[in-house]
């Protein structure tokens, strides 16, 4: 139970046993108590205080308890004290409280805990943010060579998030790609190759030879960074992955094709055939989008015969396909990752 006056200048917490069968719990009496505070700084790797950073608050069993019911309002109020100094008042007393922060170009990886008596104004110590963007990117290829496989897993998902300012580490994810003994690490560094884009062309290769594999996930990540990459080299191995035995690179591999465009048009055939494939709506799908973002006129009777198909998704995606060739045009791609996002600052959470 959570208790506290609408000024917020005092508050409680109570653990209340309670049971799903009769009887129910007895009356509880909460004994309300001066609130607290906590003062904290924020700065940079290199020490310097942060005087823009923006601190938040999470408590611990909200984040791995789920309750059916709105959550009490628990969150502190913020102060900023200047020179990247802080305090969060409003306190429960004896509350498990976590402060975090954000930054344009940093990302939190810590909290300081705070467990205040009531009344009390405690400090609760520096939170040093790391490093985002390009500044991170030393760090998370020091990351990709740690022993700990969920660390270096961890490292080329953030590599994915900064997209193209990773690209000084496209060297080290291909080794990850090629080398690293965990099969979820390989196609984690697949991943992150494809999300930076253009600067990591020299990973095609390597991506054709992992699409080949069947190593679970692998080939499905390297045709989705095919795809984005827009390798043409790439065709004739997405072409041979939408007969892949796994149905998921199947499906990675008719979008792909689709994102590489009127480029793959040698593909059409193949394409056909995944789009007439009854047994696997999921690749039909993608097939039809795939042909429509091609724009081969040769594929029109396939398509109107696929908008008759008994599944939704696939006649949805042959019509907008049939529309878009008959229109002259074609479906155009996701954009791939060229220039700078506009925002910055690292996730909250991961």
């Amino acid at each position: 139970m959570i208790v506290r006056s609408t000024d917020k200048g005092l508050g409680s917490v109570k653990i209340v046993q309670t049971t799903t069968i009769d009887p129910p719990p007895e009356p509880v009496e909460v004994t309300l108590a001066q609130s607290a505070a906590a003062d904290f700084q924020v700065s940079d790797p290199d020490g310097r205080p942060l005087s823009d950073a923006k601190p938040g608050v999470h408590s611990w069993l909200f984040d791995y308890v789920s309750i059916g019911f709105d959550i009490p309002e628990v969150a502190p109020d913020f102060a900023n004290l200047g020179g990247g100094r802080y305090r969060a008042t409003g306190l429960i007393p004896q509350w498990d409280y976590r402060l975090r922060a954000r930054a344009e170009g940093y990302k939190c990886r810590k909290e300081l805990k705070v467990v205040a008596r009531p009344g009390e104004t405690v400090d609760a110590g520096t939170l040093a943010l790391d490093w985002w963007g390009r500044k991170a990117v030393p760090g998370l290829i020091a990351r990709l060579r740690d022993a700990n496989p969920y660390v270096r897993s961890e490292a080329c998902q953030e590599l994915s998030s900064l997209g193209f300012e990773g690209q000084e580490a496209v060297a080290v994810l291909i080794t990850a790609l090629n080398e690293d003994p965990v099969n979820w690490v390989r196609f984690a560094a697949a991943e992150a190759l494809g999300k930076i884009g253009p600067a990591a062309e020299a990973s095609v290769p390597d991506l054709i030879r992992a699409l080949q594999e069947d190593r679970l996930g692998v080939p499905r990540e390297a045709a989705t960074a095919l795809g984005r990459l827009g390798a043409v080299q790439a065709i004739p191995a997405l072409v041979a992955g939408l007969e892949h035995e796994d149905r998921d690179v199947q499906v990675a591999s008719a979008a792909a094709l689709g994102e590489i465009g009127p480029a793959a048009a040698q593909a059409v055939p193949a394409l056909i055939k995944a789009l007439r494939d009854q047994a696997n709506w999921h690749v039909g799908r993608e097939a039809a989008v795939a042909l429509g973002r091609i724009g081969d006129p040769t594929a029109l009777p396939a398509l109107r015969e696929a908008a008759g198909h008994k599944v939704g998704h696939v006649r949805e995606a042959a019509a907008e396909a049939i529309k878009t060739i008959e229109g002259g045009g074609t479906v155009a791609p996701p954009a791939r990752p060229t220039t700078k996002p506009a925002d910055t600052t690292a996730p909250e959470a991961e």
